[in-house]
C-alpha cells in the first residue's frame, strides 16, 4: 500500500505541473482534522477557502488517502495537518512539492512524552500526537494559525486578528469551564483508549483508558476487570469511544457486563 501511496503521490505531483492553473483571490487551504478546519475557517472567513480530505466521522488512524484527496491537497496554497507521524502521506507530498505550503501542527506545540506508542518525534522520544484534544493547545493553535495566514497574505491581517480574538474568547471560556468542573467531584470519565492525556495533565480530569494510545492496544483481562469494578463501584453509566472502537469486544464486553451506555 506504501509503494502505491508513492507511486500516485509522484504522477498527482508531476499532472498537477501540466497546464495553467487559474488562482482565486481567495487562499485555497486543506486541513485534516475537524477541529483545525473549523479554526482555519473561522479566522480566516471570507478570504479563504477551506476544505478537508477527512469525511465526517473519519478516523485519521485509518483513513487512507484517495488520489483525489491527494490532488487537492497538491493543487492548494497551504495545508495544516496534525503531524508527519500521524499523517505520513502528507509528509512524502511535501517532500515532493515546493508550490504548497505544508504546516505540521505538532511542530508548532510542545507534545507529551508518553509510553505504549509507536510515535517518535524528531529528538527519539516517544510522544503522546493527541494535543488537539485540549483547549489548552486550541488557544496556541488559534494564534499559530492567525500568524500564519498574516504571513501569508499581510494585507489582511487586521481582519484575521479581529477573528482570532473571536475565536480566541471562544476556547477561553471552554477552558474556564474545564477548570471549573475540575473542581467539582465527577465520576471517572471511561474511555476506549488513551487519547485524552492533555486533558488530564492540563485539567486534572480522572479519566480512565481502557487501551493504550495506540489504537490496536489490547487490555489485559486484570485491566478489564478492574475497569468493570470501578463502573460498578462509581456507578459510572457511559463509556466514551472512537468511530473504531464501536465494535471492540472489549468495550462490549464490558457494556453487557456493567449494562452502561457505549457513546462515541
Amino acid at each position: 500500500m506504501k509503494k502505491i501511496i508513492m507511486v500516485l503521490i509522484i504522477c498527482i505531483i508531476t499532472l498537477s505541473g501540466c497546464g495553467e492553473i487559474k488562482k482565486s483571490d481567495k487562499i485555497n487551504i486543506v486541513t485534516t482534522i475537524s477541529p483545525l478546519n473549523k479554526l482555519v475557517n473561522v479566522i480566516g472567513g471570507d478570504k479563504v477557502n477551506v476544505s478537508s480530505i477527512y469525511p465526517i466521522g473519519a478516523d485519521l488512524h485509518s483513513y487512507e488517502p484517495t488520489t483525489q484527496d491527494m490532488k487537492k491537497i497538491t493543487d492548494s496554497d497551504m495545508v495544516f495537518y496534525v503531524s508527519d507521524l500521524e499523517e505520513p502521506f502528507i509528509k512524502k507530498l511535501a517532500q515532493n512539492d515546493e508550490n504548497t505550503n505544508y504546516i505540521d501542527m505538532s511542530q508548532q506545540v510542545t507534545l507529551k512524552k508518553a509510553i505504549g506508542t509507536k510515535l517518535y518525534d524528531k529528538a527519539g522520544s516517544l510522544i503522546d500526537p493527541h494535543f488537539w484534544l485540549s483547549p489548552k493547545k486550541g488557544l496556541i493553535i488559534n494564534e499559530i494559525i492567525c500568524s500564519i495566514l498574516i504571513e501569508n497574505d499581510t494585507d489582511n491581517q487586521e481582519y484575521y486578528k479581529d477573528n482570532a480574538k473571536k475565536s480566541y474568547t471562544q476556547l477561553l471560556k471552554v477552558d474556564q469551564d474545564y477548570k471549573q468542573l475540575a473542581k467539582q467531584e465527577i465520576k471517572p470519565i471511561i474511555i476506549s483508549h488513551e487519547a485524552f492525556d492533555y486533558l488530564v495533565r492540563d485539567y486534572s480530569f480522572d479519566i480512565i483508558a481502557l487501551s493504550g494510545i495506540e489504537e490496536d492496544d489490547k487490555p489485559t483481562s486484570k485491566k478489564i476487570q478492574k475497569i468493570i469494578d470501578l463502573i460498578k463501584k462509581e456507578q459510572i453509566k457511559n463509556i466514551y469511544v472512537t468511530q473504531n472502537d464501536l465494535n471492540n469486544p472489549f468495550i462490549k464486553q464490558i457494556s453487557q457486563e456493567t449494562k452502561t451506555n457505549i457513546l462515541v
